[in-house]
Order: C-alpha cells, then structure tokens, then sequence
C-alpha cells in the first residue's frame, strides 16, 4: 500500500494498494521500515511539478504523486549479485509499505539508482547508504537519524550557502517556521558561528522555539512589531513559502532586507514561490565541483554530532504505525497541525518491523 497525493491540493491523500509485480532482473524489493514525517514532505509535493518530485515514483493517475519520505528499508528479495536479504538502509522512498529498486552502481557504502525521469543535479535522493558503512547511522539515534538527517542537510548548505556569501553583507537573519526542524537546525549552525538570528513563528509555538534556546529573539506571525528595533541590514530566510506571511514580515522590517531567501513551504497554500529558491543538491553540486567533496564536507560530521547532542532533548519522538496513522498524520502537516516539538515516526505497517 502506499499513499497517493492530490498535487493541486496536497491535504487530498488516498490509499492505494501496490500490485504485485514479479522482480526485474537486477532488482531488489524493500520492506520500508520506518520513515520520518514533517513539513519537508509537504514541501515535495509543493514543489511536485516544479522541481520533479513527482516524477521520482510516479502513479497511475494524472495529477497525483506517490508521498516522498526518508527512512529506513530492508531487503526482502534480490535479484542484484552485490545485494543480499535482509540488508538495511537509509535512503528516500515512497510512502509505502514496500517498493522495488534497481540499483546501477553499488559500493561497499552505498548504492545508486539510476531515475533517467528526474535532472541529473537529483543524485543525493539517488544515494542509498547502508546501515552498516554509513557515518552518520547509530541503532540508538536511528529516529532521530531519519528525521532530521534531510532536513539537516539543507539547512547545513543553507548556511554554507550564506556563509560563502558573507551572509550577504547582513548582521541580522530573520527566519520564519522557526519552531521548525530545518529552521531551528539552521539557526543551530548560526549561534554556533556567533550570528544573531531572530526568529518567527505562530504565537502557539513561542514557548517550544524559546525554549530550544538558540534565537537570539522570537517573534510572533501575530506581533511583528519587535521587528522594527533592528538596528543592522537583515537577510531574509523564508520557510513558510506563504506570500502573504512573506509580504507582511518584509513590511515589517525597518529597511528592505539585502537577500530574501525562500527553503520551504511549511506554511503554503501554492507552489508560487516569494524570493530566491534555495535547491540544497544544485548548491552541494557547486560546491563538490569547487573544493572537492572532503573539504564541502569536512565540518559535516561536527556539526551533525553537535545536533545529535540536543536532539532528544528537544524533540519527543513518537511512532505512528499503520496506514491510517500515517495518513492522519500526513494530513496534519499539510494543514498545518502538526505539533513542533514532536517526531514524527512513521512506518505503513500495523507492527514495526522487529529488527
């Protein structure tokens, strides 16, 4: 079974069966485990069309996508010579109980699924990491591994992305959703580097965004008016991918900020995008080109064990087992109810996989 979504209005899901198929030569099938659930998978079917979403594990219905989702997989058969049952990895899947894979290359770390349907500059959602090999896996972080793991990429390059632009010339970041994993992991990285970042959310989420304690302020979508005593030229990060959120923060600044970026659309009721969109892969692209890939990545394991130390004190996990679960729980965070100090642990089967 897997979940189906309305791209035109991304809080429609329906469950769909999956029909048997027999395995392709050079195939593997995956029982999906577990995954993580947040506003990051509204955001790919914001961006469906747009940045090719869609098209990683297409349906049969027009105007509909399969939910994408990162999580844990185990190999149930294989027809590939290098990949054996039982295998685990981590790596981006449908919203599923199980899917087929055909890996192209495989390594002793990782393997890569060649999808000819999506840009070339997608590979990072081509890459499966085993369990076994993988730095950043641990069987006592696992939930938090795979909730923040994608979310905590963009935002790593996101602040790489400013931090090679000297933030733009700005002494200030105002950031929206910031009760918000991508948000609060990319103000982490801030602090860390001793920049003020203020942050906004909606009034309900002011004592859980204060409480992580790595804003210098918080404001509120409902009292802007603080936002007015900053003294310094602001650069403008945009999670909430809603225009008139957008609109009503810039009007709110004393000057117009130097850079305005959008990441994500936490809080959208369109795919329009307000101000320039940040595409983690094309960036990490850019830089692997520029550097290499060990000196992009060489602050990497840092400040992923600098997130992984606060984690479990931030977030309450929870795991939501079944189809109907997981669908109610899609459909809180498309419409926005999906609660900010809470991990979403998800798996399509009625009893998590005994591992």
């Amino acid at each position: 079974m897997f979940l189906e979504i309305q791209q035109r209005d991304p809080s429609i899901v329906v469950v769909k069966p999956t029909i048997p198929t027999t395995l392709a030569a050079g195939a593997i099938r995956v029982r999906i485990d577990k995954f993580g659930l947040s506003a990051n998978n509204v955001t790919y079917v914001g961006l469906g069309e747009s940045m090719s979403y869609s098209k990683f594990f297409p349906t049969a219905t027009d105007g509909t996508m399969k939910l994408p989702v990162w999580g844990l997989a185990t190999v149930m058969d294989s027809n590939h010579p290098d990949i054996q049952k039982g295998v685990r990895f981590y790596g981006y899947f449908p919203a599923a109980t199980h899917c087929d894979l055909v890996p192209s290359r495989v390594t002793k770390k990782s393997f890569y699924v060649d999808r000819i349907q999506v840009p070339a500059d997608r590979y990072v959602y081509n890459t499966y990491e085993f369990c076994s090999s993988d730095p950043l896996y641990s069987p006592q972080t696992e939930n938090a591994m795979i909730l923040f793991r994608p979310l905590w990429f963009t935002s790593y390059y996101l602040y790489d992305y400013v931090k090679y632009n000297n933030f733009f010339g700005a002494g200030t970041v105002v950031l929206t959703s910031a009760s918000s994993k991508t948000s609060f992991c990319f103000a982490q990285l801030c602090q860390s580097a001793s920049i003020p970042v203020i942050g906004v959310t909606a009034a309900k989420n002011l004592d859980f965004t204060k409480s992580l304690g790595i804003y210098t302020s918080v404001v509120t979508y409902e009292d802007l008016l603080p936002l007015e005593n900053i003294t310094s030229k602001t650069l403008f990060v945009d999670v909430t991918g809603s225009p008139s959120l957008y609109s009503k923060i810039v009007a709110g600044l004393p000057s117009r900020p130097v850079n305005e970026i959008c990441v994500g659309f936490a809080h959208a009721t369109s795919s329009t995008v307000e101000g320039n969109l940040f595409f983690a892969p094309s960036w990490i692209k850019k830089r692997f080109a520029e550097v290499g890939v060990r000196e992009a990545m060489k602050d990497v394991d840092k400040g992923w064990k600098l997130l992984m130390s606060k984690a479990e004190s931030w977030i309450q996990f929870r795991e939501f087992n079944g189809v109907e679960a997981v669908k109610r729980s899609y459909v809180d965070a498309a419409e926005g109810r999906i609660r900010a100090d809470i991990g979403y642990i998800c798996t399509m089967h009625e009893i998590p996989a005994k591992l």
